[in-house]
């Protein structure tokens, strides 16, 4: 995600410009998937 945020702040008659840092991704989410064959667990594997 990249995102142009620019800040500007009027201090009397002068402009100051500062750029935002930019967002951190977000985290991954982790899931854990499971096989079942007649009620037997047979794999499981994160995605």
């Amino acid at each position: 995600m990249l995102s142009e945020c620019t800040l500007v702040k009027e201090v009397g008659t002068e402009q100051h410009i500062e750029h935002a840092p930019e967002p951190q991704p977000p985290e991954p989410v982790a899931r854990t998937m499971q096989l079942y064959v007649h009620s037997e667990l047979v794999s499981e594997w994160n995605i």
